[in-house]
């Protein structure tokens, strides 16, 4: 259930970032540590930290940038908004955070690892344990490592890509069900000169949005369930991965993806997980459709 508007701050709103509506535990912290009040068409301020609780959520729309979706048990820092130099940039802590981006030439995420860059673009960023991953809807993300800048990807609509402690990122197609979640996501529109709407319109509007969302939840339940059903093996044909029949010694076969090797040991993600098999007990490997 969406929030509507129920404060007042409306001289600012054209020429700042505005709290639109919100679910749950969201809490304001500026950059002294204090928490602000935490209301709907609060502003937010460069150096502010947006804190959600489990099972909550946040949108913040940015003028002439678009809007940004905090989701539950996340925390983001504005390091800037609209400045002349910086652009708007935005650091997530830990969490999510989906970017809707319609108007902005220079607008960045980031995390502890990596910084995702863009013009005009849908992304979903999440940070946890030390990896950073970013689905693109549409749009192109231009994304570099904290540590070493000149080591720069390109993503490309459709695309995910997931940082970890390895030098390059794994970049790969959406999954369904990631499709559907990033569309769940983009459901809420800017809204033009929100101090000027009543609260009646935006209700309705918010009623809307929720609607929108109950029934595209369903379709990712719906493909939730589906892929439960699938086999392992089927799994990892649906992802497009080259599957491998490995026959042992003793007999066994086992199919899975090739994931890397050596002279010694092939690690094979079998769909259930990756194992390493030593390759003196390997008598036979052949691809298979």
């Amino acid at each position: 259930m969406l929030v509507p508007f129920s404060c007042s701050q409306q001289s600012s709103l054209s020429k700042k970032a505005v709290l639109l509506f919100y679910t749950g535990n969201v809490k304001i912290q500026d950059k002294t540590g204090k928490i602000k009040t935490t209301a709907i068409k609060s502003i937010i301020t460069q150096n502010d930290t947006i804190i959600t609780g489990k099972n909550s959520s946040a949108v913040i729309q940015i003028n002439k940038v678009g809007m940004i979706r905090i989701l539950s048990s996340s925390t983001i820092l504005f390091k800037s908004i609209l400045d002349r130099s910086e652009g708007t940039n935005i650091f997530l802590k830990s969490g999510s955070v989906y970017s809707k981006i319609n108007k902005s030439k220079n607008y960045r995420v980031g995390t502890k690892t990596i910084t995702a860059a863009i013009r005009g673009t849908r992304f979903l960023t999440t940070y946890k344990k030390n990896t950073s991953k970013v689905l693109l809807g549409t749009g192109i993300v231009k994304m570099s490592l904290n540590k070493k800048k000149e080591n720069s990807w390109t993503l490309t609509k459709g695309n995910s890509a997931i940082f970890t402690d390895k030098p390059d990122p794994q970049i790969k197609p959406l999954k369904k069900v990631e499709i559907l979640q990033l569309k769940k996501l983009a459901v809420p529109e800017e809204i033009d000169n929100p101090s000027n709407i009543s609260i009646e319109k935006l209700k309705e509007k918010f009623s809307e949005y929720s609607e929108k969302e109950s029934i595209i939840q369903k379709d990712i339940d719906t493909e939730i369930n589906r892929w439960n059903s699938l086999s392992p093996v089927e799994k990892l044909r649906e992802q497009g991965k080259v599957l491998s029949k490995i026959t042992l010694r003793d007999k066994s076969v086992i199919i899975g993806s090739i994931v890397s090797q050596n002279s010694a040991v092939i690690r094979l993600d079998t769909g259930d997980g990756i194992i390493r098999l030593p390759k003196r007990d390997i008598i036979r490997r052949q691809m298979i459709k």
